[in-house]
């Protein structure tokens, strides 16, 4: 009796579960929909024809035929002398000075940093070798409002061949 009990509570549980799953679904198409980043995005077949100045979500390096991104976890990327790639980082953070590791390997040819947040910068292979790039992020406060209290490391490791 007990058992026949619990089958039946588990059968009339499962049309909830089941509601439950199709408005999550639901509701996560609905914001990749509304989503301006994800909406304004190429689709995979024209990605291969069409450059877009979408940046990688975890390194903020632009694509281009310039560079290869070797390893999207680790941001790593590799070019050639004389290639040129463009970074963007998140607009939701103030980001701190651009710093190289070897001036030698890689030239900052300009950087901006908006009065909003972000980070946008051009960057040129000038030799052989391997450089880090990196900066920190931290919020953006208004002078009214508690802060909070966090920084953001961001590094990209850059071979030229």
């Amino acid at each position: 009796m007990r058992v026949e009990r619990s089958r039946r509570t588990m059968k009339r549980g499962r049309p909830w579960v089941s509601t439950i799953g199709v408005s999550c679904l639901l509701m996560g198409i609905g914001v990749a929909a509304c989503s301006p980043g994800i909406a304004s995005r190429s689709t995979p077949s024209t990605l291969s024809t069409t450059t877009t100045s979408v940046a990688h979500p975890l390194c903020g390096v632009i694509p281009s035929s310039e560079i290869q991104v070797t390893d999207q976890r680790g941001c790593s990327l590799v070019t050639h002398v004389g290639g040129i790639f463009h970074l963007s980082l998140a607009g939701s953070l103030r980001w701190s000075r651009l710093n190289v590791s070897r001036e030698s390997v890689v030239r900052v040819i300009s950087v901006s940093h908006p009065v909003t947040g972000g980070l946008t910068a051009e960057i040129r292979a000038v030799g052989v070798g391997t450089a880090l790039l990196s900066a920190s992020g931290g919020p953006i406060c208004s002078g009214t409002q508690p802060c909070p209290l966090f920084l953001v490391g961001w590094r990209l490791k850059v071979t030229v061949r």
